[in-house]
């Protein structure tokens, strides 16, 4: 009796080595995935406003739950991706051990069944994650414009320096692109607006990158046509430019409260567009975004901040 229960007892231990080694495998990989995603579409300025953001009181819950989900939906596509690499081993494995014949036919009616279902639940996971960091860069867009219109619309409402109101709210609105830019889809539009703030940093983004010119007079797409088109397919230097662009295009920032030394509420709007077939129209509505039709998702973030003090109206220099 003694000999069987200590023969037990290295199989349970062997057991839970074995589930714990399991588990440990399964959260390496979800946060590869999640190190991918990040990696994928957060940028430097995204970053940085992450940093300002989690120590913000009035974002941090959001941005906390948002990076949250983002693990969530990082899980999901492990767990898709494993699932998938256990049915197909299971599928050879079969395929080497049984010796019954099955009916013609079988394999090819259990296909059409199930890879349909597949499909909309790949894309719709993959949508999912692209729309979830759509929200969190617009919190972060949010966190960034309201810093940009607290420090220059005190500029403005003391008339220094030939800045006005308008010239703050592109500012902010630039400042909102930049973050915003790495999840905006592959597909460009011919979106030129005039606004000096914004052909500075492009100028910055040319000269950094050697893009060639044409690159930002590329025509719009009908809509999405492959999978590969939600994502960046051109080389990071030749995408900068145009993703800039089209995120400022895609972006509206307005503000209420301007008072110097007073509450300012920076409120942002960012227009996603949903380019991943099949499900763009669960997760937006059919809206024409600068010459470029798909479907689009509002996102709206809003952020509360003081401003500075009213600076001197003679200018020291």
């Amino acid at each position: 009796m003694e000999s069987g229960s200590n023969q037990k007892k290295p199989r349970r231990a062997s057991g839970l080595a074995s589930t714990m080694i399991t588990a440990l495998c399964h959260l390496v990989g979800i946060a590869a995935v999640f190190a991918i995603l990040a990696a994928a579409f957060i940028n430097e300025s995204a970053l940085s406003a992450l940093q300002g953001t989690l120590s913000d009181s009035a974002l941090s819950g959001r941005a906390a739950m948002e990076l949250a989900l983002q693990l969530g939906l990082a899980a999901c596509v492990w767990a898709l991706g494993f699932i998938m690499y256990a049915m197909f081993r299971e599928h050879f494995k079969s395929r080497k051990t049984t010796r019954l014949v099955r009916a013609r036919g079988t394999i090819l009616t259990e296909t059409l069944i199930v890879f349909p279902v597949f499909i909309l639940l790949t894309f719709g996971l993959a949508q999912m994650t692209i729309n979830n960091m759509a929200g969190l860069l617009t919190t972060l867009a949010a966190y960034e414009a309201g810093r940009t219109l607290a420090v220059w619309m005190p500029e403005a409402q003391a008339g220094r320096n030939g800045v006005t109101p308008a010239l703050a709210h592109d500012k902010a609105r630039v400042a909102a692109a930049g973050v915003i830019a790495p999840v905006v889809p592959q597909l460009f539009s011919t979106c030129n607006p005039n606004s000096p703030t914004l052909q500075k940093k492009l100028a910055g983004l040319h000269l950094a990158g050697n893009v060639p010119h044409y690159i930002s007079l590329q025509q719009p797409l009908a809509g999405s046509q492959q999978f590969t088109d939600a994502f960046d397919k051109a080389p990071l230097g030749m995408r900068g430019i145009p993703k800039t662009r089209m995120a400022y295009c895609s972006t509206t920032v307005t503000s209420s409260g301007a008072s110097t030394g007073g509450l300012l509420t920076t409120k942002v709007v960012y227009r996603h567009n949903s380019a991943m077939p099949l499900v763009g129209r669960l997760f937006g509505s059919l809206q024409i975004v600068e010459g470029r039709p798909g479907f689009y998702a509002n996102i709206q973030r809003s952020y509360r901040t003081t401003t500075h003090m009213a600076p001197n109206k003679i200018d020291p220099y």
